[in-house]
């Protein structure tokens, strides 16, 4: 019997749907500083597993784009995996940025977790990437990777939650 497991990536919303009142499309948010844009996937379905699994999928690609920005940083959260009658908690889900993907800059895209081996639980807010060095038309990209222990007790069902990006 397999557990299946549905993860929303959409950064204003904590459901698959963004509510009609949002007022920015929820794959693309313009964070504080002006001249930063990230893009990430709407959503991300990580597929079947069993209870008491491992099971780990890429998001899609992520993608920051600044002007003039000499540094920045992505931090990465996540809620709770829910479904009716269960809940795969935070501590539960682990992360890892992998390597750039596609790097367009005059300074350099730094992964927060450049392979499986660094991933890093989302009980708490943590670094995904990060830009340092000139400014200008600086973009890099990344798809990482959620790795997810299903505990041994999950009941079956649809379990959704939320990963959200956001650069500063």
């Amino acid at each position: 019997m397999h557990t299946r497991i549905l993860l929303t990536t959409a950064l204003l919303t904590a459901v698959i749907q963004p509510s009609p009142s949002d007022a920015e499309p929820p794959a693309t948010r313009a964070p504080a500083a002006a001249d930063l844009t990230i893009s990430v996937p709407a959503t991300a379905n990580l597929g079947a597993a069993s209870a008491g699994s491992t099971h780990s999928a890429q998001l899609g690609t992520v993608t920051v784009t600044g002007q003039q920005e000499p540094e920045w940083t992505v931090t990465v959260t996540a809620t709770a995996l829910t479904t009716t009658g269960g809940t795969i908690p935070t501590g539960d889900i682990a992360y890892w940025s992998g390597p750039t993907t596609a790097e367009s800059s005059p300074g350099t895209c730094h992964p927060g977790q450049s392979g499986a081996g660094g991933q890093v639980t989302l009980n708490a807010a943590r670094t995904a990437f990060s830009y340092s060095g000139s400014s200008g038309n600086e973009s890099c990209s990344w798809n990482p990777t959620v790795v997810i222990t299903v505990p041994a007790n999950a009941p079956v069902g649809q379990y959704s939650g939320t990963i959200t990006h956001s650069v500063a």
